[in-house]
């Protein structure tokens, strides 16, 4: 963490009375400029990763647009002033109703994934008049043993095996263009010579793809997946290394563009979550930690049985022993890890858990138990802004 960045982390934890996520936005901005892209490649936010304003703020301002998984995201970046032409709906679960609203808003670009939403999207754009680009998402089978939360190798909402989109004729429908295939079911890896083997195994089966159903393969989605370093031990995947390894496909395959929905590999690091440590104790012969929030505020944990990196804000021994992370739930599952912490952490002290710039408090479980949701605070232009404050569960009980 930057010192600038704990200064103002340690500042917050006196004005605060309770948990929240910081957001470095400048070191953000930082990073996507240095994004940059070849011809060809066309990078896309996942806004389920973080949906603030303010993030969506920062990336409209880059050559990147937004994939967004529901109506609410949908709404959530147009209302930042992002045109509709840079949106592109992904998610299992669109209605015609959905189709409906996003081509009212503009919205042009859809990931489809099943039959029925095929005639769906016909009638609706027959109703509209217009005419949209249309990506087929194909679910591949993997000889991988690798398990993923993002499906990997087991059977998922996603899309449709090959044999099954065969049974589609696409001549029947005439009021949208077939432009490419998305395929995506890995996530956070940072071995880039697995990701050049999954992409290329997407390639190769779609290309059988555009064959069977007699469309031209002019777009690959190959989602996100590239991962950070949660783990000391681990080595940050480069991103040179990534738009080259893309481009290599491009070329091979003779495709028009390559799209990349990131997440957690543009916001991820630049962002903390700090909880104040309620108890201490030991049971059994095991330190345990009680913090004021847990899974309720950042679940991924429990999720992919990971930990994030951490540590004790405040200035405490270098000696370290072994402790077990719990949050204020009841229930086990309640549980942030295992790591080494000063031998003479003190109740009141802060623990600052760093990459949760994505997948935190959007993702987790905050009304279990009714408790308190976290304050959110962005770093921007070297100022620090709190742009939720801590919120009571009676804004939403009723």
């Amino acid at each position: 963490m930057k010192e600038r960045i704990a200064k103002e982390i340690k500042k917050l934890t006196s004005e605060i009375p309770g948990a929240f996520f910081f957001y470095d936005l400048d070191s953000f901005e930082e990073q996507l400029s240095q994004m940059r892209a070849f011809d060809g490649l066309k990078l896309w936010y996942a806004t389920k990763a973080n949906p603030l304003s303010s993030v969506i703020k920062s990336v409209s301002k880059f050559p990147i647009n937004f994939d967004c998984a529901s109506h609410g995201e949908v709404n959530q970046v147009l209302s930042q002033r992002v045109h509709s032409s840079r949106l592109l709906t992904t998610g299992p679960a669109k209605s015609k109703k959905f189709f409906r609203i996003c081509l009212k808003q503009g919205i042009n670009t859809f990931i489809i994934e099943s039959i029925n939403q095929l005639h769906w999207l016909e009638e609706v754009a027959s109703e509209f008049n217009v005419r949209p680009e249309v990506l087929i998402r194909m679910q591949l089978e993997w000889d991988m043993e690798l398990d993923n939360v993002l499906g990997g190798n087991k059977l998922t909402p996603f899309g449709l095996t090959l044999s099954d989109w065969k049974k589609v004729d696409l001549k029947i429908f005439s009021h949208f263009d077939v432009i490419g295939v998305h395929s995506f079911q890995w996530g956070n890896i940072l071995d880039i010579n697995l990701l050049q083997t999954i992409w290329n195994y997407c390639a190769q089966k779609a290309q059988e793809l555009a064959q069977l159903l007699d469309f031209e393969l002019k777009v690959l989605d190959v989602g996100g997946g590239l991962g950070i370093v949660y783990h000391p031990e681990q080595r940050p995947l480069e991103w040179t290394q990534v738009a080259s390894s893309l481009e290599k496909i491009k070329e091979s395959y003779k495709l028009n563009e390559i799209w990349m929905e990131l997440g957690r590999y543009m916001i991820g690091p630049y962002g903390h979550y700090v909880s104040q440590i309620y108890d201490i104790k030991e049971v059994a012969g095991e330190k345990l930690v009680i913090l004021d929030s847990g899974i309720n505020h950042l679940i991924r944990p429990l999720l992919a049985e990971e930990s994030f990196p951490m540590q004790v804000l405040e200035e405490r021994s270098q000696e370290t022993s072994s402790f077990t992370l719990h949050g204020p739930l009841c229930t086990s599952l309640d549980k942030l890890g295992q790591c080494e912490l000063p031998q003479d952490i003190q109740v009141g002290d802060h623990i600052v858990f760093h990459q949760c710039g994505a997948y935190g408090f959007t993702e987790s479980m905050p009304f279990f138990l009714c408790h308190e949701l976290p304050a959110e605070i962005v770093y921007k232009n070297q100022k620090t802004e709190i742009v939720r404050q801590i919120e009571q569960p009676t804004m939403w009980l009723r």
